[in-house]
């Protein structure tokens, strides 16, 4: 059946072996993230998907005033026009972008984007660490 409309993303591939979706792989702009997030327990600091979602809060869900508890964006508040930020991702969204803009001054979450699945290519990285200017991960 075709629906003309954009479907919700089915996971078309298979996580659970540790590799990502076609998607993230083949994204040009390497926005696109794949990977384990934990859902009950405390966030990780060592986990890449945890650190930028939970612990530094850079990915924002868009229109929070629906309140639904919606997937983070991969859209960066950087990149939208100033006078709509604010309606597209709720408060935070000027720290987030503050953030993204200083990444040279900050290794952890430099660390935590480099080591995401997005820059990996075609492996879920499930663990990262920042040692000096180096940057480590582990696959799931």
């Amino acid at each position: 059946m075709v629906s003309r409309i954009s479907e919700k993303c089915i996971g078309c591939f298979p996580l659970e072996q540790g590799e990502v979706a076609l998607c993230v792989e083949s994204c040009i702009g390497k926005i696109r993230l794949h990977g384990f997030l934990s859902t009950r327990e405390e966030p990780r600091a060592d986990n890449p998907l945890d650190y930028i979602i939970k612990i530094r809060k850079i990915a924002l869900p868009l229109y929070p005033q629906l309140l639904q508890d919606r997937t983070p964006s991969t859209t960066s508040p950087v990149q939208c026009r100033r006078s709509f930020t604010g309606q597209l991702f709720g408060p935070g969204v000027e720290e987030a972008k503050d953030m993204c803009r200083n990444l040279d001054r900050d290794p952890q979450l430099l660390g935590a984007l480099t080591s995401s699945p997005a820059a990996s290519a075609t492996r879920i990285i499930t663990r990262f660490a920042v040692e000096t200017e180096t940057v480590l991960g582990w696959l799931g």
